[in-house]
């Protein structure tokens, strides 16, 4: 049986689907549910796929912006904080990632 908290939360999901749906289409709706990232996902859509980044570094080049979104933060044996993948945001939207 699902607690009151469940059944808000269920809600929200779905009003914020629905809004994504609009304004992005359908198939963002899809690839968010399943953790999926693609090439001209806006930001916005990369934290509800994978949540907030672990850290961002910006750097910025003849004008332009670009930010650096690190994901799976781990500690090496060296103690040194490290990461999975790196996504690559230009102009609010995802232009590639790596993993690391």
């Amino acid at each position: 049986m699902l607690n009151i908290a469940d059944k808000e939360m269920d809600i929200i999901s779905s009003y914020i689907f629905d809004i994504v749906s609009i304004n992005y289409g359908e198939n963002f709706v899809k690839n968010i549910e399943n953790g999926i990232i693609s090439i001209g996902m806006p930001s916005e859509l990369l934290v509800l796929s994978w949540g907030k980044p672990a850290d961002i570094k910006k750097k910025i080049y003849k004008g332009n912006s670009t930010e650096l979104w690190y994901y799976g933060s781990f500690v090496n044996r060296l103690g040194n904080i490290k990461f999975t993948t790196e996504v690559v945001i230009e102009n609010n939207n995802i232009v590639g990632w790596q993993d690391l």
